[in-house]
């Protein structure tokens, strides 16, 4: 193609980009507010704010909400009060600013503004690959998952040293799985809950689905769950290692014992390996009993990190909003460091950030900043919908297929690994043509 019409195809696609995302840029010209244009000062690296600016912004909660209004009429003191919030649980979708899951983002897919790529800075967007893979829509600001958590008192009782030479927030001694496995007969030995395993629950399990480097719908199309490759083999793998070992002094072993113990682990102080959600008081249990935690990224297996699932929730902008451009400064101000330490300051709910970020905060206790590095580690649930039933997301089929009924006969030894894969395949594949059915809610 000749080099003229190249640069002429270029200019246009950076035109029509500019008009999708309602801004016009002009070279000799500054950026004017009018209710449809979003202006960037690079020289003052903030967003113009519109006359008369008057936003309304959904939050989870009201302490939440009454910190963004006090930071804002503290940050532009001359639009005072041009800020208010209604809580997210009250929201019609007819505010400017959404705070919202970032599955119910994509279902708003089409009715979201798409947002300037100022906005990327200093936050996690690889962790929302599938609703900003065109443009940007969704700022992920919070997230909600398991982590892994280690009793430092107990290990240290068992004469295993407990330090973190390497400063990633794992034990050293401990910190893959190969090194627990090797400590087979000490775990065995224990009188505590060594590592209460729940066989009944799919969520919480899913990390360890990962071992072997497995990912669900890493090719973010909705007939590739990916549960056929060598992957998902290996990972199925490391699940019949950990059979191995009596975790929880079980009478065989038998994967009927392993249920739901998480919560009373934490209340017990039982444990010496457990699994917490960011939502389970840790810190406040922590606190009753004279033992230390710590919570952390999985061990690694085979030098892989194991990525546990994690709910993101964050902000985007309704795109009938009249102050699209104020309504870009209000996130910005808000994803800054010493916005996302108001969540912290103001809220229950776990900052997604980057190390930059981490480093930079203030924490009430080590446990938050030790949930927030083990999620840099996590996968984001998919939001891929199915192409005939988009209504329905893909991942409905990891909960469809009854996934621990086959992990449970793994465990057992009544189905090996290759029959083991072999039935989760053939149940993906039955319940995702159940799913996706041409009529959308059938």
């Amino acid at each position: 193609m000749d080099t003229r019409l190249q640069k002429l195809f270029l200019v246009l696609i950076l035109c029509f980009g500019a008009l999708a995302t309602r801004q016009i840029f002009y070279p000799s010209y500054p950026c004017i507010t009018d209710g449809s244009r979003v202006c960037f000062d690079t020289f003052k690296n903030n967003y113009k704010i519109e006359k008369h600016t008057s936003l309304v912004i959904q939050v989870p909660s009201d302490e939440y909400g009454q910190a963004v209004v006090e930071y804002w009429d503290w940050y532009h003191p001359e639009f005072k009060g041009s800020v208010t919030y209604v809580l997210s649980s009250d929201a019609t979708f007819k505010e400017d600013v959404y705070f919202t899951s970032q599955n119910y983002a994509g279902l708003l897919y089409n009715d979201v503004l798409n947002l300037d790529d100022n906005l990327r800075k200093n936050v996690l967007i690889d962790k929302t690959p599938e609703i900003n893979y065109n443009e940007l829509k969704f700022i992920p600001m919070t997230a909600e998952g398991f982590a892994f958590v280690t009793n430092v008192t107990k290990l240290n009782l068992l004469g295993l040293p407990t330090e973190d030479a390497n400063q990633d927030g794992l034990i050293d001694s401990i910190d893959t799985w190969e090194e627990i496995f090797a400590l087979k007969d000490m775990w065995e030995s224990q009188n505590d809950l060594v590592f209460p395993l729940a066989l009944n629950e799919p969520y919480s399990f899913y990390a360890f689905l990962s071992a072997g480097g497995f990912n669900i719908f890493k090719t973010h199309q909705a007939n590739q769950a990916g549960f056929v490759g060598a992957d998902f083999t290996e990972s199925l793998n490391f699940i019949q290692k950990l059979s191995q070992i009596n975790w929880i002094k079980a009478e065989n072993n038998a994967s009927t014992a392993y249920t739901w113990m998480y919560d009373q682990a934490l209340i017990d102080d039982n444990f010496i390996f457990t699994l917490a959600g960011s939502w389970m008081n840790v810190n406040e249990f922590d606190l009753t009993h004279p033992t230390a935690w710590s919570v952390s990224a999985f061990p690694t297996y085979q030098g892989r990190d194991l990525n546990p699932l994690i709910k993101l929730s964050g902000f985007s902008i309704n795109r009938n909003t009249y102050y699209p451009s104020a309504a870009h400064e209000l996130i910005r101000i808000l994803k800054s460091i010493k916005g996302m330490q108001l969540l912290v300051d103001h809220s229950s709910l776990v900052p997604l950030v980057n190390d930059t970020y981490i480093e930079y905060l203030e924490y009430p206790n080590s446990h938050i900043k030790q949930f927030i590095s083990s999620f840099q580690k996590a996968y984001t649930e998919p939001i891929i919908a199915f192409e005939h039933n988009p209504s329905k997301l893909a991942f409905s089929v990891y909960y469809e297929i009854e996934l621990m009924t086959s992990i449970r006969s793994l465990w057992d030894q009544t189905l090996s690994v290759q029959e083991t894969q072999a039935e989760i395949v053939q149940n993906v594949i039955d319940q995702s043509a159940k799913l996706d059915t041409e009529e959308s809610g059938n």
